[in-house]
């Protein structure tokens, strides 16, 4: 039997036991160390409760919301990436702007950021990360 089935099976057995206790009213033995709701693991006061509920509810939900677009962004790249393998290898030719001749001055945008998405890339990622730095150095001061 493998070790996973072996441990589900324990994990499901001590559910269904506290289940069991539950539903004909027997509680488990507790050591209550302090009267006071406000210091005790057992009891919750209203103020404990409102942010345990909204973390609770919360972490989830940020979770699903970042990973929505994670799921979509992956999808496309993953699209993007089949459509690349299907097309014939073409050597990748880098930095076409400003050489000045005649040939390159009517090339339409399009084509001068398809060609330079490196270097687009690149020095976007250069300029996320000094406005990354200013802000932390900002907080820090």
């Amino acid at each position: 039997m493998k070790p996973s089935v072996i441990i589900i099976s324990g994990v499901a057995a001590l559910l269904l036991v506290g289940l069991f206790f539950t539903a004909i009213g027997v509680s488990l033995p507790q050591t209550r160390q302090v009267n006071n709701a406000e210091g005790s693991t057992l009891d919750i006061t209203s103020e404990q409760g409102a942010p345990l509920a909204l973390l609770v509810l919360g972490v989830p939900g940020l979770i699903v919301g970042l990973a929505i677009p994670l799921y979509i962004t992956l999808w496309y790249l993953n699209r993007e990436v089949k459509k690349a393998e299907l097309m014939p290898n073409q050597p990748m030719e880098l930095l076409q702007i400003g050489g000045g001749g005649a040939s390159e001055q009517n090339v339409p945008i399009t084509t001068l950021l398809l060609n330079n998405a490196l270097a687009i890339v690149v020095g976007l990622g250069v300029v996320m990360v000094g406005i990354v730095v200013v802000i932390l150095l900002a907080t820090a001061l």
